[in-house]
């Protein structure tokens, strides 16, 4: 029997392995003789049109209280409580940049103020696309107050205050919602 060194009688030996692959989605081996590196050499530069995108995301088994500026898109599968708020477009960008997606697993309470909504789990509180778009799909749980200028209602539970606003809102919250101020005695 020949050694581990050597090649069965009439096959080459074969070549050593200079990299260590491992296929997509398999562990690493346990006992490694060689760590595996990065061939800088190899990369490519990013597509700077991805580059741009910004996408943020808020894991399942994470809670964020607090407030969020958002540009770009922002995907709750966790619990969020506060305010997302989207920042004021920069000059020459096109509008409806800011999205929210709040999956089957999300749950947000407060305040959410994007070009686009779309709800699969639980909200409460004020969803504001003014002049955009709230998607309200099957599986949405929903209550409080909807500013939109497009709503679309695929089966969910929804008791709240509806409000088609065409224009986007750039204060603090619906003109409702504001106290007017009281006159003063004199």
């Amino acid at each position: 029997m020949p050694s581990q060194a050597e090649a069965p009688a009439g096959l080459p030996h074969p070549p050593a392995p200079a990299a260590l692959e491992v296929a997509l989605g398999c562990s690493m081996p346990t006992a490694l003789g060689q760590v595996p590196v990065l061939d800088a050499e190899a990369l490519e530069p990013a597509d700077p049109a991805l580059v741009d995108r910004r996408h943020s995301m808020l894991a399942r088994d994470l809670l964020f209280t607090g407030k969020v500026r958002l540009a770009g898109t922002l995907t709750v599968s966790g619990r969020l409580r506060g305010e997302v708020d989207r920042l004021c477009p920069e000059p020459g960008s096109a509008p409806g940049s800011t999205h929210i997606t709040v999956t089957e697993s999300g749950q947000v309470e407060g305040r959410m103020r994007a070009d686009d909504i779309a709800v699969l789990g639980q909200a409460s509180g004020l969803l504001d696309a003014s002049g955009g778009r709230i998607t309200l799909h099957q599986t949405a749980q929903v209550s409080g107050h909807l500013r939109y200028a497009r709503l679309q209602v695929n089966g969910a539970l929804l008791d709240a205050r509806l409000e088609r606003v065409d224009a986007p809102c750039d204060g603090p919250g619906p003109a409702a919602a504001r106290q007017p101020e009281s006159p003063s005695l004199r």
